[in-house]
């Protein structure tokens, strides 16, 4: 598919500030969007972005206004997301079609999300982790320390 094949008007240039002042490094489309079952009147643009490493960080609940500033630009209404469910990102992935890509290297969409996966993962058993060792001090402090420990 191409650009002039989209049943949706894409303004590069608008997309391409859109994306840099936020600090998307890649913006692609997915969904009905990209096949024959788009109704103008009510189908909304399924919109998936990759973001520079750490600008999240800052962001805060401005994020969830992106949404909304992109569907200004694209005249549409837009569901803009950053990541997605493992299951549903393998169904989406080969159709994922790139609207803005910041100019330097090719990205890995597959292999970035699995390294955000990844990242989620470690922080889960970290957390685990966490959890396991408080329950092992309060077993050695109740142990050690009866009367001391907590009820």
């Amino acid at each position: 598919m191409s650009v002039g094949e989209l049943r949706i008007h894409i303004d590069h240039e608008r997309i391409a500030c859109f994306c840099q002042a936020r600090g998307i490094r890649r913006l692609s489309l997915f969904g009905s969007v990209l096949h024959d079952n788009l109704d103008p009147q009510c189908s909304d643009v399924d919109v998936f972005a990759e973001f520079e490493p750490g600008v999240l960080k800052n962001v805060g609940f401005q994020y969830f206004g992106y949404g909304e500033e992109l569907a200004a630009v694209i005249g549409r209404k837009v569901d803009f997301c950053s990541r997605l469910h493992p299951l549903i990102f393998d169904r989406v992935k080969d159709e994922l079609f790139p609207v803005y890509e910041r100019p330097g290297r090719r990205f890995d969409t597959e292999a970035d999300h699995r390294g955000l996966r990844q990242s989620h993962r470690t922080e889960e058993l970290r957390d685990l982790g966490r959890s396991k060792l408080k329950e092992s001090v309060n077993a050695i402090l109740a142990r050690e320390f009866p009367k001391a420990s907590p009820r």
